[in-house]
């Protein structure tokens, strides 16, 4: 093929022939190139898969036993509540696995739910009193929902005045004291605080961008909507797709092995001599992972210095 160029001049136009065989050569380059790239894309994801159904095994036979697990005694508080976290994010990471190729985005929306179960679990773990900071947390929206609640009661029965004698026999003193006061404590910090924390190197933005993108599947977002619509490349909508696969595929492994490392990591620290915790590091080793979020913890001075910390011997 050959390209031209017009080239204007005052009495004629002169149309210059150029060889195209360079262009060609870059082109195919180019090609082979996006090719590499896309193999090299689809061995991670398939590896990282791998990696993420090898951690939710790993759980299922080391944490689901009868009798249930012991745990260190110095760590049992934050055990309490760093267990249920991690529990869930386990399941969504299973859960997403199951629905990724049938239903991508019902997928992306448990791997967003797992990521941020299994970082807070983290957080709680590498935390001074971290474990009363999540309580503060959920005592505060708890707080809140009850003031809602107690508030559209009283509004009720601002024009009815028999309906609070109907309805509950409570004075208004007694409805304040059922919400009590807001809780006064230090609570989590805010996702993008937390996922900065933990950033490695200069990507100070990484995990929460992980965190931002996955949330495309959780809130109203244009990701979502190009996920379950057709659209031509004049953005004209040609058709809808019912199971969210209308975008191009959703790659999920490496926030599905992320989260599942995390999780059983934070679980298998409490336990007494840690053995299997240096085993989950290395998974996640072996496919560039970090697992112990020590190492890339920007902010160490928040970290525990007492029993709680795991990683410091007891006497």
């Amino acid at each position: 093929m050959l390209a031209y160029a017009v080239v204007d001049e005052p009495d004629a136009a002169e149309v210059a022939v150029v060889d195209d065989y360079s262009n060609k050569d870059i082109r195919e380059a180019l090609k082979n190139r996006e090719a590499r790239q896309a193999d090299g894309v689809t061995r991670s994801e398939i590896a990282f898969v791998a990696l993420a159904e090898a951690a939710v095994a790993c759980w299922t036979e080391w944490c689901e036993v009868p009798g249930g697990i012991k745990i260190e005694q110095r760590l049992d508080r934050k055990f309490r509540l760093c267990f249920p976290l991690c529990a869930n994010a386990i399941n969504h990471v299973e859960a997403a696995l199951a629905m990724r190729s049938r239903y991508p985005w019902v997928a992306k929306a448990s791997a967003r739910i797992a990521f941020e179960h299994a970082l807070t679990a983290q957080w709680v773990l590498l935390t001074v009193n971290g474990e009363y900071r999540l309580k503060a947390h959920m005592d505060y929206k708890a707080h809140k929902q009850h003031g809602r609640f107690i508030n559209n009661i009283r509004r009720m029965g601002e024009s009815d005045d028999s309906f609070a004698q109907v309805a509950h026999g409570l004075s208004d003193q007694r409805l304040n004291s059922l919400v009590g006061e807001a809780p006064k404590e230090l609570g989590l910090p805010k996702l993008d605080a937390m996922c900065g924390r933990f950033a490695e190197g200069g990507a100070t933005n990484l995990l929460y961008d992980i965190y931002s993108d996955l949330s495309g599947a959780v809130h109203p977002s244009w990701s979502l909507v190009r996920a379950h619509a057709r659209f031509s490349s004049t953005g004209v909508m040609t058709g809808i797709q019912s199971d969210g696969s209308a975008a191009a595929g959703e790659l999920l492994g490496c926030e599905l092995a992320l989260s599942a490392l995390w999780a059983l990591y934070v679980v298998e620290v409490c336990r007494p001599q840690q053995l299997r915790g240096v085993q989950v590091v290395k998974m996640g080793e072996s496919a560039g992972l970090p697992v112990d979020l020590r190492a890339s913890d920007h902010d160490p001075s928040e970290q525990p210095s007492d029993t709680s910390a795991y990683w410091l011997p007891v006497d």
